[in-house]
């Protein structure tokens, strides 16, 4: 499986690429935490180091604990530096290693904020951690479905051409009735074939 279209040098191997759901990217805080929103400028001051307390953004006065993904990792490349509008971040972050990571992370860290798929959010249930609107839009899968929340990322399953029968049917299986439903019930928008 896989969080982001294949390259240009992957898509010239042996391989076939079904995109099968669409997740939106979220920011999260730890709890308790009075701001449960921020536009999309407060997060690229965030992230880009100029708002640094919390009462910046209509909060409490403390600092904001700044979570951050590696620079190669796909969420944060597709979604967070297009979000910063290529910009990098220059705040003083925990960089974390995993997706799993950023979630504990979070769960645990005070003052913390960071940014996760949803359907993560879904499947993890962390208690400490609150999904933030983004402009005023609660991400979820009409939201994203409908267009009126963007930031978002296209998972898609990856196998050989040469793949035995029992992926196939897998695949089917994900992309079919069945699998859409398991997919709905975390949020996440089914993509049709």
């Amino acid at each position: 499986m896989t969080n982001r279209p294949l390259t240009e040098a992957e898509a010239k191997e042996a391989l076939d690429y079904h995109p099968f759901a669409r997740d939106a990217v979220v920011f999260a805080v730890h709890t308790p935490n009075p701001v449960l929103g921020l536009s999309t400028a407060q997060i690229r001051d965030i992230y880009g180091g100029t708002v640094t307390d919390w009462q910046q953004v209509g909060g409490s006065a403390g600092p904001i604990i700044v979570l951050d993904r590696d620079a190669d990792e796909s969420m944060r490349r597709l979604v967070l530096i297009k979000l910063l509008e290529g910009r990098p971040v220059q705040a003083q972050a925990i960089t974390l290693a995993a997706a799993r990571d950023m979630i504990a992370a979070l769960e645990k860290t005070p003052s913390a904020i960071g940014y996760s798929s949803l359907g993560l959010l879904r499947i993890q249930r962390p208690r400490d951690v609150q999904m933030m609107t983004l402009d005023g839009v609660t991400a979820n899968s009409a939201a994203v479905a409908g267009g009126a929340y963007p930031w978002e990322l296209t998972f898609g399953l990856v196998h050989g051409r040469e793949a035995s029968p029992s992926v196939r049917r897998f695949v089917d299986w994900v992309q079919g009735p069945a699998g859409r439903r398991v997919l709905e019930g975390y949020d996440y928008v089914a993509v049709a074939r």
